[in-house]
């Protein structure tokens, strides 16, 4: 039979890696607002290179309020589905912690 203290080190070894999973699980579930706020940062970041860019004028300007559009169009979105989001978020985390009690 193994020594008691190896027994309890493997113990708590299986322990570190069992909430360590645990911990990258819960990190992968976004709340809705960060999602947003990275489909918000990416558009930004678009458009900031769009404006930067060799396309003529006109082109760029197109392009431009093509992706203002595009942020039009998830800031309603956003709007629209937001209770529905973070309730299927808070499930989402309530299942992830039920899992590990």
């Amino acid at each position: 039979m193994a020594e008691p203290d190896i027994l309890a080190l493997r113990h708590i070894k299986a322990i570190k890696r069992c909430v360590s999973q645990w911990h990258r699980d819960g990190n992968a579930i976004e709340s809705p607002h960060e999602l947003y706020q990275s489909q918000v940062a990416a558009l930004q970041e678009k458009a900031r290179i769009e404006n930067a860019s060799n396309h003529d004028s006109n082109t760029r300007t197109d392009n431009i309020l093509e992706i203002g559009a595009q942020l039009g169009d998830l800031q309603q979105q956003h709007a629209t589905t937001i209770a529905n989001d973070d309730t299927v978020y808070r499930q989402s985390l309530d299942v992830h912690v039920m899992q590990r009690s």
